[in-house]
């Protein structure tokens, strides 16, 4: 057997999807991520190929910077193995060592103030996945839950007061993008979007925001993308303190839903903390249903 492990260019992009796609079929929905095509090669995303095919990948990405508010760095990995090798301990170990090596290189420039934690997050259902980080000491520290609904049947979406204005918004050029990243850090100060996250976001297919202004300034917001065929996804749902309880987030996810329904998508999906009880409660109303939970993991590095 001749083993390799590369960086994933554009050139790989049918084989990451048939990876995807066979680690699906045996645990049904997984977390997967897929490399920055936008790139001519993603210095982040490596494959493992076994004699020309590839049957593993692995990701690093830094989610979050430590600041006053969020006291630690968070770098988060994605690692895959085709289901006819995921009990080869070997393989993960090969594509643990390469990302594990890049998280240390992303942590020199971080700020040496904070603690960094190299995170993971798989659904329950990845077993061996979860074992495999376990067996590593890495530490549970929350659980998010996948939620689900069809959208092939009629949206109603609610009015919301005369003086809100919800539009589709590119967040075109520099100056609109700090606008957003400066809602989103009032609303979610230890887990705010890096304008890095954003850009990336941006590049998926189908991506918009759907916003709410009052008077010009962002009073709440929702993005949506297609995920996959036939999916699409609600991310980074928020609306300020001030503009709660006025029906504005219903009417987002509504409008959000409608969006994804009328470009051709038949399910729509995002994720949610367990503990959110009111969040829960809010995705209950407008349709969705619990589908899997996501469990996450960390170390400090």
């Amino acid at each position: 057997m001749k083993d390799k492990i590369r960086t994933l260019t554009p050139e790989d992009k049918e084989a990451v999807w048939k990876l995807y796609h066979s680690t699906k079929s045996t645990n049904g929905n997984v977390v997967f991520w897929f490399p920055n095509y936008e790139l001519s090669t993603d210095p982040s995303s490596y494959g493992f190929f076994r004699n020309g095919e590839l049957i593993g990948k692995g990701q690093v990405q830094l989610i979050n910077k430590a600041d006053e508010e969020n006291n630690y760095h968070a770098i988060y990995i994605n690692i895959k193995v085709s289901p006819n090798w995921d009990e080869d301990v070997e393989i993960k170990n090969a594509l643990y060592k390469k990302v594990y090596e890049k998280a240390l290189h992303i942590k020199e420039g971080l700020s040496a103030k904070y603690k960094t934690r190299l995170c993971v997050g798989n659904f329950s259902t990845e077993r061996w996945n979860n074992v495999f980080f376990e067996k590593r000491n890495f530490i549970y520290f929350s659980s998010q839950f996948l939620m689900k609904r069809d959208i092939r049947d009629e949206l109603f979406i609610p009015t919301t007061d005369s003086n809100i204005d919800i539009r589709y918004w590119k967040m075109e050029g520099q100056v609109e993008e700090q606008l957003y990243l400066k809602a989103d850090k009032e609303i979610w100060p230890h887990a705010s979007l890096l304008p890095e996250r954003l850009k990336e976001y941006k590049s998926y297919p189908l991506w918009t925001a759907i916003t709410a202004f009052k008077n010009n300034d962002i009073v709440g917001s929702v993005m949506a993308w297609k995920e996959q065929e036939g999916e699409g996804v609600l991310e980074d749902l928020f609306v300020r303190e001030a503009n709660r309880g006025k029906g504005i987030a219903k009417s987002l996810i509504m409008k959000g839903l409608n969006y994804l329904k009328n470009n051709g998508l038949t399910t729509a999906c995002l994720e949610v903390l367990t503990e959110n009880e009111t969040a829960l409660s809010l995705y209950k109303a407008c349709g969705f249903e619990v589908d899997n939970e996501e469990v996450r993991y960390y170390i400090e590095i």
